[in-house]
């Protein structure tokens, strides 16, 4: 089932081409049109179907030769099938050009960070456990352009947790994380007390409410 989202409001959808981003916060989104709209973005796939209200081409036309610099999703339902989505056309384009021709940079100019995502807000987004894994390989991605990274509030679990921070081993691009409100405790511990050591970009990292303690703790600390 389409989301009344989609099939009625699309015109509503935030775009800011001048300020390069696209936000649509607690907009409805689900798995289904992560995968549609970010496979149009980038050149897989034709877009939003006849029977939707308008074609996302036609929307994302509006944006000229503006590149994307910031994607705000927070507050859908995306889950792990939209993260999957999301994660690879990041893999393989690593940024959209919102252009009338469908095409993106090549890998070879994927290090310039002009005209790069390097703002993703997936807060509240009902990821869960088995999303960590696409994140992980996105953060484990060379070309990763991330530098501000929002997961609060998406019941990681401690293995989850554990999974995206190290993924911030050696990562180069990262300078904030928020992991808010997953379930952090003895794992995600013992996977900062390792991966901290080896991060040299990463400035800022939010594990508010979370449950950090004892030899999980005791790791972490050690890692600074």
């Amino acid at each position: 089932k389409r989301s009344p989202y989609l099939r009625n409001q699309l015109r509503c959808w935030l775009f800011k081409p001048s300020e390069r981003k696209l936000e649509l916060i607690s907009s409805g989104m689900t798995s289904r049109d992560v995968q549609a709209i970010f496979c149009a973005l980038a050149g897989a796939g034709s877009g939003l179907n006849a029977d939707r209200a308008v074609n996302i081409v036609q929307i994302c036309d509006e944006f000229g030769d503006c590149s994307l610099e910031s994607v705000d999703l927070s507050s859908n339902d995306i889950g792990a099938d939209g993260t999957r989505a999301l994660v690879d056309v990041l893999g393989n384009t690593n940024y959209f050009r919102l252009q009338s021709v469908r095409r993106v940079p090549s890998v070879s100019t994927a290090t310039n960070t002009s005209g790069c995502i390097t703002y993703l807000n997936l807060s509240r987004n009902n990821l869960g456990p088995s999303s960590s894994k696409h994140l992980k390989r996105m953060l484990s991605n060379p070309q990763c352009s991330i530098k501000t990274l929002f997961l609060a509030g998406n019941n990681f679990g401690d293995s989850g947790c554990a999974a995206v921070i190290l993924g911030l081993t050696e990562q180069e691009s990262v300078q904030h994380i928020d992991l808010s409100n997953n379930c952090a405790s003895t794992a995600a511990g013992h996977a900062l007390g390792a991966m901290l050591p080896t991060n040299g970009t990463l400035t800022r990292l939010d594990l508010n409410f979370n449950s950090l303690r004892g030899a999980g703790a005791r790791s972490a600390c050690l890692g600074l």
